[in-house]
């Protein structure tokens, strides 16, 4: 998923893949800006970027994540 924006959340969701992206790249979610939790997520694979980069959410500015957990690489590159 790009980009997760408003009031809403996420429960129980997974990815697995291989994500490549200029910025802001997550395993499950670009950029998570939303006010609602993301509970029991899961994500696997490898994530490759230049700047914001992470297992499960590339970057996070929202609300709470529990319970949830990522596995693979995160590669910065340039």
């Amino acid at each position: 998923m790009g980009n997760a924006a408003g009031s809403g959340g996420f429960t129980d969701v997974s990815a697995s893949a291989t994500v490549r992206a200029g910025s802001e790249a997550g395993g499950l979610i670009g950029t998570y800006s939303n006010s609602g939790a993301i509970t029991r997520a899961t994500a696997s694979g490898a994530v490759f970027t230049s700047s914001s980069a992470g297992g499960l959410v590339g970057y996070h500015n929202g609300g709470p994540v529990t319970a949830s957990s990522a596995t693979g690489t995160v590669t910065a590159v340039s």
